[in-house]
């Protein structure tokens, strides 16, 4: 999953004494996994969370339907 991903280099980039660009770029980081988690979830809901019974092009059309603007 991406947001997973995203929260693994958002910790690494905020380990020991980070620099103030580690620490924005990690915050950057746990916003999109959190965008992404609910994009997620909002297609799972609405479209079923079975990759194997779904219509995947209308799971995809749903997980890109969340605007962040």
């Amino acid at each position: 999953m991406i947001s997973d991903d995203l929260l693994d280099v958002a910790r690494r980039l905020a380990e020991g004494n980070p620099s103030q660009t580690d620490l924005r770029r990690a915050i950057s980081s746990v916003y999109y996994a959190l965008f992404h988690a609910i994009a997620q979830s909002n297609a799972d809901t609405l479209v079923g969370d079975a990759p194997l019974v779904r219509d995947p092009d209308a799971w995809r059309q749903a997980y890109r339907a969340l605007d962040h603007g």
